[in-house]
């Protein structure tokens, strides 16, 4: 379905509205505060997207280096702990997302979410944002989502929680 840049904002300034709604009781006793909006994946083209507005205000560089010498701040965790670091990390390159819209798939991304075109092809386009991520679209005629992640460094291609992940 191709919807226009204008219903896409409206659509997510919808979703923002009811979530902030419905959240801003909870925000006062969520340890962090802040309002979320999921945007699930018949709304994201194929993907999930958490929208979030925190409410610390704490200065990121403050809350990053408390994060690497403490852990991060989370609570009560729901996840088992993560393994240990591997001895040559591996670097995602970017995200390939399989898409049969990618011009519906391009104004979300790029025009909504404010991914900036660095390369369009026949059946690619690429998208970047400030700070090295990388989306790349690809034409699909099946269902949308996350077709494989990219990395750098060594990364024998496997599959994690469903996705492709392979070297680059």
């Amino acid at each position: 379905m191709d919807l226009g840049l204008t219903r896409l904002r409206a659509h997510a300034t919808a979703i923002l509205v009811a979530a902030s709604a419905a959240l801003a009781g909870a925000a006062a006793a969520a340890p962090f505060g802040g309002h979320h909006a999921p945007l699930v994946p018949a709304e994201a083209c194929g993907t999930v997207v958490q929208l979030a507005a925190q409410a610390d205000t704490t200065p990121f560089a403050a809350r990053f280096a408390s994060a690497e010498t403490d852990g991060p701040l989370a609570g009560p965790a729901w996840w088992p702990p993560p393994p240990p670091r591997a001895a040559v990390a591996a670097e995602l390159c970017r995200v390939v997302l399989r898409t049969p819209d990618r011009s519906g798939a391009r104004r979300f991304f790029g025009d909504l979410l404010g991914g900036g075109e660095a390369a369009s092809g026949a059946r690619t386009t690429e998208l970047v944002w400030p700070g090295g991520g990388r989306l790349c679209l690809e034409d699909h005629d099946g269902a949308p989502g996350i077709d494989r992640l990219e990395l750098a460094g060594p990364a024998p291609e496997r599959r994690v929680a469903g996705t492709r992940v392979v070297g680059a």
